[in-house]
């Protein structure tokens, strides 16, 4: 049994939080904590830092595997995007898209899901397709899409500087040492116990994990994880020693296996190597979770062939395993005041890399303005949009 402190007691006062998650809500809300004079320690499972703003690289190019392009449209992310394209980390992405489907030509292009900015979405078909193509710099349908340069990485490298991260540490405990100060705890599968102590721990990963980690120290957090199904999407990988001759840049696909495919040296800064990223939908993947990256390879790349690309030269694939939330919440972050835990995630905020930096950026504000305000924190796990 977690014995429960008082929320207003001064344990507060040290400021001292562990975030669990370097991908971009993570690293948001650490900034946020950091420049406000917080002591912040971030934790992550993985080698690099980013989430699912990520970036494979093989002996012949690199590929956006995880988000392929980033949107922003409220005001708090436009200046955030301004911000990474004056410091020359972020540039406009104006790629000619087809929509690959069985519509009537003059019908309007399938518009995309909440997850587009993390894997851009469509639901694929092979035989039988309309392809319309429009450049996204100069139609009605247009949307202004963004990238990192000079990989997809790189605006999260830039948020982390100044921060103290702890790569490959899988936080896998969170538990109140007896007679502790500050109360919370943490293990990592690792190393073991962590050294130092938290007033304020904050989970920016998938909603599963996310329920795993609280099960038994949040009943509200586990409730709030648990309430959303998060799905996996299989990424494939693609080099090949000529032009790919198909009359566009990227393309949504409705109907089959496929959702999405992007010619990743498009990009700016991605170099001359052709070099495709093939993403299947949600429906396809979870349904074919437990195959080996061979033989998904093999299922989508004859997907691709089906659609006019030739074979690869080379091909390797990856499974993400916590892709998208079905049906994300639209509370911005999730917080339990009584335990003073918290989550930011896309999940928690409508989905989208926007969604991920907005959560974090947003539970830093509330803990910053609460504590000023000497606000005991009461149970609170929503904020405005």
């Amino acid at each position: 049994m977690v014995r429960v402190m008082d929320s207003t007691a001064p344990r507060l006062q040290t400021k001292s939080i562990g975030i669990i998650g370097a991908g971009i809500s993570g690293l948001s809300c650490a900034k946020a904590l950091e420049q406000a004079g917080y002591d912040v320690e971030v934790f992550d499972k993985g080698r690099n830092l980013s989430g699912r703003m990520a970036t494979r690289r093989n002996d012949l190019s690199e590929f956006d595997h995880g988000a392929q392009y980033f949107t922003a449209k409220d005001p708090a992310f436009i200046q955030e995007v301004d911000r990474w394209i004056g410091a020359d980390v972020a540039q406009i992405w104006s790629p000619k898209i087809a929509v690959l489907n069985n519509l009537k030509e003059n019908e309007i292009p399938a518009k995309t899901n909440h997850f587009n900015s993390w894997v851009a979405t469509g639901i694929g078909k092979l035989k039988s397709l309309k392809t319309s193509i429009f450049s996204a710099s100069n139609t009605a349908t247009s949307v202004e899409r963004f990238i990192g340069v000079p990989k997809m990485t790189t605006p999260a490298t830039f948020i982390s500087r100044g921060l103290s991260i702890k790569k490959e540490t899988t936080i896998n405990s969170v538990f109140v040492k007896p007679q502790s100060y500050p109360r919370w705890s943490l293990k990592s599968k690792e190393i073991g116990l962590i050294q130092g102590n938290f007033n304020i721990i904050i989970a920016a990963i998938p909603a599963p994990q996310a329920a795993e980690l609280f099960k038994e120290i949040s009943p509200k957090l586990t409730e709030i994880s648990q309430s959303v199904k998060m799905t996996g999407s299989w990424a494939v990988m693609l080099n090949f020693e000529e032009k790919v001759d198909l009359k566009f840049d990227a393309a949504f696909i409705n109907g089959g296996p496929l959702r999405w495919i992007a010619r990743n040296n498009s990009k700016p800064e991605r170099g001359a190597t052709e070099a495709w990223v093939l993403h299947a939908t949600p429906k396809w993947s979870e349904s074919h979770l437990n195959i080996s990256r061979e033989e998904a390879t093999e299922h989508l790349v004859k997907e691709f062939v089906s659609l006019g690309g030739p074979l690869p030269t080379h091909s390797q694939a990856h499974l993400w395993r916590y892709a998208e939330a079905t049906q994300p919440l639209d509370t911005s972050f999730a917080w339990d005041a009584e335990n003073n835990l918290g989550i930011c995630s896309d999940w928690v905020n409508g989905g989208r890399v926007e969604g991920a930096w907005l959560s974090g950026k947003r539970l830093a504000e509330f803990i910053i303005q609460s504590l000023k305000n000497n606000d005991p924190l009461k149970n609170y796990w929503g904020h405005g949009n």
